[in-house]
């Protein structure tokens, strides 16, 4: 069986400790990686009873969804570690959930998300959609921690 790993983004804004932990993983593993970027995505009715008037806004946050995965499996490869991608528009737990049916099984999923909701996280969020889904998932959940770029206690 192959060892898998899903590099889970939900932000076109990339952590650098993603890429970076998720590469030593797969190695220490010999795993593949798969990227995944979730783009919540919501049609409304006050974009008009046609859905043309919503096509380029959401044609224009796909490509800039493909546009970051691809510099990351860019980088990824760079470092010698297979790496596919794929971007969806939508529900990010309805999609993630979705996505890990389709291609079961993975060994951990490594979340990309949002630095700044990192930073405010004090204590555990029932909030974000991860979090409200986290126990059905079928594998490890990994946060890479920030590095601090403060060094020593002032």
């Amino acid at each position: 069986m192959s060892r898998k790993i899903l590099i889970l983004l939900d932000s076109p804004k990339v952590r650098g400790e993603v890429t970076t932990y998720s590469v030593e993983l797969a190695r220490r593993m010999g795993a593949r990686l798969y990227l995944l970027m979730l783009l919540r995505w919501e049609s409304s009715l006050r974009d008009g009873p046609s859905s043309a008037t919503a096509r380029p806004d959401r044609e224009t946050a796909c490509e800039r969804g493909v546009f970051v995965l691809k510099a990351c499996l860019d980088e990824i490869q760079g470092f010698g570690v297979e790496a596919v991608g794929a971007v969806r528009l939508g529900d990010p737990s309805s999609d993630l959930l979705k996505f890990l049916a389709e291609n079961k099984p993975f060994q951990a999923v490594v979340w990309g998300g949002n630095e700044a909701f990192l930073r405010r996280r004090r204590t555990p969020v029932r909030t974000h959609w991860l979090e409200r889904i986290r126990e059905q998932l079928d594998c490890t959940l990994v946060v890479p921690s920030l590095k601090s770029k403060e060094s020593g206690v002032g």
